[in-house]
């Protein structure tokens, strides 16, 4: 059989060492008959030489004909099937071995593979049984010729990542959980990554942020919102951040009225490095408070203050000159009755 650089590739890619891979293709190079149905017309030695090497195979491999029956397959893909030998494969089809929903899935899969000569690479599939059991693999299929290019059959590989799919479900599920919870929270929440994109944010920061959607949002900067003195700014702090591992926390930051559009606007802010459970810095997380209504209370605090300051004083002077003005008068008095006596 002649494989063409996309089958080594997926070999390959499926193997986990050289030593593997060069067992796959000890496989295919003794098994160089004009049809793969051959390979069962060969010596009983032969044969068993071959499935020897295709049993210690690391991946779950097989090789079906033209009409999706199989021909040999790895022990892993026996084990998956609940076969203790190959003998009892081998004339079989997926409709022998699965829920005819499932096998009817994979044997049109197939049967399109083979007609047009279309192989596919690293598809990911979840089927449900009849009892409820969900299975995940990442699939790659393609058609195995003679020596004239015709198509005899093909080759499967099935990768179980069916404990992988289950984690990143859990993630997602965690993931939207956490979005549910910072949306209900009148701060602007947000992570970034490494180069300061924002890869989360709850519903105050699209808000501000024209009300894009998260979607929108996700791979950009401040650069795409604000002038370039400012983001450069902001990015420089943020950079810090990550970089010595030290946060800012409770920094009052002003936001003109030309980036908000409705007044100046004051935040406390606070930046915090996110590190992984290898100790590695992978973004941060941001918190913007507003605070512009305290700002003001406070600013308008000082203006009552520095208003009181000002009435005391000019109180004051006006008491002191009072008194100062009552003296002379009396002065005056005596030194008028001195005189007319």
């Amino acid at each position: 059989m002649q494989l063409t650089p996309e089958q080594l590739s997926i070999l390959r890619n499926a193997t986990k060492d050289d030593h593997a891979f060069e067992q796959v293709l000890d496989v295919f190079n003794q098994a160089s008959t004009p049809s793969v149905n051959n390979l069962f017309n060969l010596n009983a030695e032969q044969t068993q030489s071959i499935q020897s090497l295709i049993d210690v195979l690391p991946i779950a491999l097989y090789i079906k004909d033209v009409d999706s029956r199989f021909l040999t397959a790895s022990k892993i893909t026996q084990n998956h099937l609940k076969i203790k030998h190959t003998r009892d494969l081998v004339g079989k089809t997926d409709f022998d071995f699965m829920d005819a929903e499932i096998a009817q899935y994979h044997y049109d899969m197939e049967q399109t593979i083979i007609k047009t000569q279309t192989p596919i690479f690293d598809f990911e599939s979840c089927t449900t049984d009849s009892n409820g059991k969900t299975t995940c693999h990442r699939i790659s299929k393609s058609p195995i010729y003679d020596r004239n290019g015709e198509v005899i059959g093909l080759v499967g590989i099935n990768q179980d990542i069916t404990d992988e799919e289950i984690a990143q479900q859990e993630l997602q599920d965690e993931r939207n959980l956490l979005q549910t919870v910072i949306n209900t929270i009148e701060d602007k929440i947000y992570i970034k990554d490494r180069q300061s994109r924002f890869i989360m944010a709850n519903t105050s920061t699209l808000i501000q942020q024209d009300n894009m959607s998260l979607d929108e949002l996700i791979g950009r900067s401040d650069f795409d919102f604000m002038p370039y003195n400012r983001a450069r700014v902001m990015f420089d702090e943020e950079q810090q951040v990550m970089e010595t591992g030290i946060p800012i926390l409770n920094q009052e930051l002003l936001t003109p009225d030309s980036l908000t559009n409705c007044g100046d606007k004051w935040f406390l802010v606070s930046k915090v490095p996110s590190i992984d459970e290898n100790g590695v810095v992978t973004g941060l997380v941001g918190v913007n408070r507003n605070i512009t209504s305290r700002i003001q209370a406070r600013q308008h605090q000082i203006e009552i203050a520095v208003e009181r300051e000002k009435s005391q004083f000019f109180q004051k002077f006006v008491t002191d000159t009072s008194h100062e003005f009552s003296r002379r008068c009396r002065l005056s008095a005596h030194q008028v009755i001195y005189f007319l006596k």
